[in-house]
């Protein structure tokens, strides 16, 4: 009979065939049957005789029973005795279908066992089997059937929803990078736009073959026949030239996001949902293609989604790797020829007609995503377009903010400086020349909203100078800088930087700047000394000195023993000198700081003081933003107030506070109040303003804090004559040894500070001062103030008196911008 090595089903080979026999009828019959068949067995067929509680079930059952399914894995037959006694006896012969050769083999088996019960020992019958061929419709429907397709579109639905996370994951660094500012720092540092990106897609293609790895090992472990074997290297190019194409199309949706986890959940989403939802589309679509209502939707997506959706090319190529793989078993193990094309019968997973065109889609996606991030980096595709929408958005906006401009005679000076020594001037470092930003803001259905941030500001800044560019939050200092580093583009004007123009030669430009940002653009997980030297390698250093520069910029900055401290664990103090020091390296031309000495505490301050004032000794153009007054006096030797985007005024410290300050400043501190005399702290400070005003009745109170009183000495009347400065300080000392003994505690004049001349420009800007000064300095002097306590001499609050006529006759002082200047302007609380 035929025995040996058979098969059953797909790819289940049998070395040993067992063939249970069930002897339901306990006779002579039965015994001698199992006999015959044990003699008329195979060499390889095993029978054995069911006992105990499985001879109790009978055959059926025991086929069916659940524990008995692995023993019945190395079986296609079985054999059982049934009847009554004294009567019929039955033989019945089990087989499984899924073996062709099973039912010719029963029977001969059959054959043996009844030649053994004739007496003829000894004798067999041999037996060939060739079962008809399957069908090629047959064949096609069993490889293609419902659930292995639903299967093998599982598993690919499923490797796209693992893959959807890595790409995603290679934005978030990208993101955080650009938030911090710190790509900005590394592009004006020396890194051209082209190297960061793809030093960025070099290094995230070498992240992602950890997890291609892990998807083919799992592949392999997992024995998944159409994704191993003769189809591996199909499955490694395929998940290769996805990650290769995936990565850069990250890259084209990076600048829509400025929070890392937002951009990383929505990139998730978003290739999930593409990945998925395209796949299914065409192979649900691709089932019902006899429909011609759908046919053009399909046709549709087959031709535009491998060119915008890595996931589709993923996932298809997945697909269509498993069916091709069974239709290459049909052809190798049952010669079927199962290929549309019936010539071709066995296909290479590579092949065009398999995975070939997805791959060639990929490939050549990858170069064009690229190329897509580099023309949005450059902005050189939009940006003509872009000029002539918002030159035409703002037409008419430009005209009539310039008309109320209202610019000092040395911003005038300073202007017509800078426009004589265009463009062979080589003595300023930075020119700033007309440079205005404006922004508009579209809106549907509407006029365009235009904001005109910078209005036209020139200066020059030339070598052994640091210029202050000082102004309230909202004036344009912060828009200027970015123009000035090539953050941002200039509407009109342009900026030269060296001799190099940032509008046409961006990058060259930005290797003569250095730049301290106001947020420290330094990366966390390196060391000081690891992050000196990586930029110093940035910056062109030759790299035989990058060791020595770094040592000196260390020593330089007494960062010694921080050096091997990671940068996220620096104070801030040591975080700004880090950005000093990363501001400084190669030493370049002009050198910005944005608030250099933000956030840190009065040691630090001083320190980066005294470097600051080297650097620009050293013969370095220094421009600096501040909100410390005391810092542009100590460092800058000429500085300039920022008012709506223009210059107000442009000078040293000392010739601003002499133009715009206008006399000194009178500060007078009382004593706290005694218990015991019955006065209080606020009984001294009325009985100081009262002397005030009637000894120095020009002075216009300026600032009221804890037993502090603050005063601006400006001139008299016309008709009046001013008090000389001794005189003022005769009239104190008189007053402090008999009408103000006991009520005040010292005095001082001194020259109009910087922080004046600041408030003078800040209040055009909408900022006033305390409304509490101005409530209280604007009195009617015909209104009698019966309980006004600013009495000389006025008895305690225990026992107060009505206050003499004498006190109401004191001139009323309106403080700036007062109803006899601006009588309809309110006061507006800051």
């Amino acid at each position: 009979m035929f025995s040996g090595t058979v098969w059953a089903g797909f790819a289940r080979q049998i070395d040993a065939h067992n063939i249970p026999f069930s002897k339901e009828l306990q006779n002579d019959i039965a015994e001698q049957l199992y006999s015959a068949f044990k003699q008329g067995k195979g060499q390889r067929d095993n029978i054995i005789a069911l006992e105990g509680e499985d001879a109790s079930l009978g055959m059926g059952k025991y086929l069916f029973e659940e524990r008995n399914g692995q023993e019945l894995g190395t079986s296609y037959g079985a054999l059982s005795v049934s009847g009554e006694d004294g009567g019929q006896t039955n033989l019945t012969m089990w087989f499984k279908r899924e073996a062709y050769h099973a039912v010719p083999a029963m029977v001969n088996l059959w054959n043996n066992a009844r030649m053994q019960l004739l007496g003829m020992e000894g004798s067999k019958v041999q037996v060939s089997s060739h079962p008809l061929p399957k069908t090629q419709q047959l064949v096609q429907e069993e490889m293609s059937g419902g659930s292995q397709v639903l299967t093998d579109l599982f598993v690919a639905l499923t490797v796209i929803l693992a893959m959807g996370f890595i790409p995603a994951s290679f934005l978030v660094y990208l993101v955080h990078e650009k938030s911090s500012n710190g790509k900005h720092q590394q592009l004006l540092t020396g890194v051209s736009p082209l190297m960061y990106w793809f030093g960025n897609y070099c290094w995230d293609l070498v992240n992602f073959l950890l997890p291609l790895v892990v998807c083919v090992l799992i592949f392999l472990s997992f024995q998944v026949m159409a994704y191993s074997g003769d189809n591996l290297p199909a499955i490694i190019v395929v998940l290769f030239l996805y990650g290769a194409c995936m990565t850069p199309l990250m890259y084209c949706v990076e600048p829509l996001f400025r929070v890392p986890s937002t951009a990383y959940v929505t990139l998730i989403c978003l290739n999930i949902f593409t990945g998925t939802i395209s796949t299914l589309a065409i192979a649900v679509l691709e089932a019902f293609d006899q429909q011609t209502e759908l046919l053009h939707i399909l046709e549709f997506g087959r031709a535009v989604f491998p060119w915008v959706l890595p996931n589709y090319c993923l996932g298809r190529s997945l697909l269509a790797i498993a069916v091709n793989h069974y239709a290459n078993f049909a052809y190798t193990e049952f010669g079927v020829c199962v290929h549309d094309n019936g010539n071709v019968c066995w296909k290479n997973p590579l092949s065009w007609d398999v995975t070939g065109e997805y791959l060639t889609q990929l490939a050549v996606m990858v170069p064009v995503w690229f190329l897509l991030r580099m023309i949005m980096e450059w902005d050189c595709l939009l940006r003509g377009v872009k000029r002539r929408f918002v030159s035409r958005a703002l037409a008419g906006a430009l005209a009539t903010n310039n008309e109320d401009e209202v610019i000092d005679e040395a911003v005038v000076k300073e202007q017509k400086r800078v426009e004589t020594g265009l463009p062979s001037d080589q003595a300023d470092g930075l020119i700033l020349d007309k440079l205005q930003k404006c922004f508009v803001r579209f809106r549907a259905c509407r006029q365009p909203v235009t904001f005109q941030a910078v209005r036209g500001i020139s200066v020059g800044v030339p070598a052994g100078e640091c210029f202050g560019l000082l102004g309230v939050n909202g004036a344009g200092k912060t828009t200027t800088m970015r123009m000035i580093t090539g953050d941002t583009e200039a509407t009109k004007g342009d900026i030269f930087v060296g001799g190099a123009s940032v509008q046409a030669q961006r990058d060259v430009a930005r290797q003569r700047l250095g730049y301290c940002p106001q947020f420290d653009a330094i990366p966390d997980k390196l060391t000081v000394r690891e992050t000196i030297q990586l930029f110093a390698r940035i910056r062109g250093i030759p790299r035989g000195e990058v060791v020595k520069a770094a040592d000196t910029m260390i020593a330089r900055m007494c960062l010694e023993a921080h050096e091997k401290q990671l940068c996220e664990h620096l104070s801030g103090g040591n975080k700004r000198k880090l950005s000093t020091a990363l501001a400084l390296l190669g030493e370049p031309d002009v050198i910005l700081l944005d608030e250099p000495s933000t956030g840190v505490d009065v040691g630090a301050r001083r320190f980066l003081w005294e470097v600051i004032g080297d650097i620009r000794r050293s013969g370095h153009a220094v421009v600096l933003t501040s909100h410390s007054m005391e810092e542009c006096e100590v460092l800058c030797s000429r500085l300039t107030v920022m008012v709506s985007g223009q210059f107000r005024c442009l000078g040293s410290p000392v010739e601003l506070k002499g133009k715009y300050g206008a006399g000194y400043s009178l500060s007078v501190k009382c004593l706290p109040g005694q218990e015991g005399l019955g006065t209080t702290t606020e009984d001294n400070l009325a009985q100081i303003r009262a002397f005030v005003r009637k000894q120095v009745p020009w002075a216009r109170l300026a600032e009221i804090s804890v037993g502090l009183l603050r005063y601006h000495l400006g001139t008299k009347d016309a008709e009046d004559e001013e008090l000389p400065l001794a005189e003022i300080f005769r009239t104190f000392e008189a007053a402090s040894s008999s009408q103000l003994e006991g009520r005040i505690s010292d005095y001082s004049i001194s020259q109009t500070s910087l922080e004046e001349v600041f408030l003078h420009f800040s209040r055009e800007a909408g900022v006033m001062e305390d409304p509490e000064i101005a409530l209280e300095d604007v009195e009617n002097p015909t209104t009698p103030l019966k309980e006004d306590p600013l009495v000389i001499g006025a008895p305690s609050a225990a026992g107060a008196e009505e206050p003499s006529d004498e006190i109401h006759d004191f001139p009323t002082v309106l403080v700036e911008g007062d109803e006899s200047t601006h009588p309809e302007r309110e006061v507006i609380p800051l």
